[in-house]
């Protein structure tokens, strides 16, 4: 080694055995390692790569000259690629060549991507791309955000249920999966078919078969519920309709969140003792935390009793017709 002074402009360099200048200090006191006598423009200029040992693998950061120049960190004999970032802006964790503005490459079979906080808050959001398929996620108790313009639009709450335009499950049906809230004036859920006539939404029973659907035709919807033959066994006419009829007893009312509008219908319990098939729920049932859980009524099941009713009204009416006729005729 040597030291010696080179030009006028107080460069000292120390030389190696070839006398090639090694290591270079300018008068700005900036120091060059592998510059010559060339530029030195910040306190510490290392021209190629350079490395930092450790106890373990040391680490190297090089520059790659090509088409574009690549600038790398590695973990020698450990982890090739740990930092990339290329000329064009590019940054690579594990990989060469970076084809995004980040990308993240992991050597076995999974990749993940985790953002977490520093103030010890529990869980953190995660991205994934595995065998399975890309999946973003979180850890902990905190549910997935999503929103746009600074506002939040939808979530995936921490029980799996997606909750959009609220942030909270509703407690009418908090066991939901999917709770909508329409803002003023605008639909909730908007549905179109691709071609009229088929179904809008298939309704699927616990053995994954179909139950029902929603079909949208061109001009108008129909909702249907299973009724093949081809289900059913133990098919008789129906009798003692008109009994069951006037075992009915339909009233006049209003809801109380509705004062103002009067309708015609049934008290569920009252229907489910002649009709039970079309109610659902038990009278005055709660649930854990002691809230009511209302019953139901499909009053479209009261069709076929209504139906057996009006036969057996109209057969009597025509025995009727018929011996005021014979007693006419005599």
């Amino acid at each position: 080694m040597a030291l010696t002074k080179v030009g006028k402009e107080g460069i000292t360099g120390i030389s190696n055995s070839s006398d090639a200048t090694a290591i270079t200090i300018n008068s700005s006191e900036n120091i060059g390692i592998g510059t010559g006598t060339g530029s030195i423009d910040s306190k510490l200029h290392v021209h190629g790569s350079f490395r930092q040992t450790g106890a373990t693998a040391p680490f190297e950061w090089t520059v790659n000259a090509g088409a574009a120049d690549t600038y790398k960190l590695n973990a020698v004999g450990f982890f090739d690629n740990l930092l990339v970032a290329t000329s064009t802006g590019k940054v690579g964790i594990g990989t060469n060549s970076p084809p995004d503005d980040l990308s993240v490459v992991a050597s076995g079979a999974n990749a993940q991507l985790s953002v977490d906080r520093s103030d010890g808050a529990s869980g953190r959001t995660v991205l994934i791309h595995s065998s399975t398929g890309g999946q973003l996620q979180t850890t902990g108790s905190v549910p997935l955000i999503f929103g746009t313009a600074d506002t939040e639009r939808m979530r995936l709450d921490t029980s799996g249920r997606l909750l959009i335009n609220r942030t909270s499950a509703s407690t009418v049906n908090p066991h939901s999966k999917l709770h909508v809230k329409a803002d003023s004036s605008v639909s909730a859920v908007t549905l179109q078919v691709a071609t009229n006539g088929f179904e809008g939404i298939a309704f699927l029973n616990a053995n994954n078969s179909n139950v029902g659907s929603i079909t949208v035709g061109s001009a108008s919807t129909a909702f249907n519920t299973s009724s093949d033959y081809r289900l059913k066994e133990n098919i008789v006419d129906m009798t003692g309709a008109i009994d069951r009829v006037k075992a009915l007893a339909p009233k006049r009312f209003n809801f109380i969140a509705d004062a103002d509008t009067t309708v015609d219908g049934f008290l569920a319990h009252e229907a489910q003792t002649v009709v039970p098939e079309a109610v659902t729920g038990t009278k005055d049932k709660v649930d854990d935390d002691d809230n009511p859980v209302m019953q139901g009524i499909d009053q479209s099941k009261l069709v076929p009793l209504l139906t057996g009713a009006l036969k057996e009204a109209v057969a009597k009416i025509e025995a009727l017709e018929a011996r005021v006729k014979t007693l006419e005729d005599a």
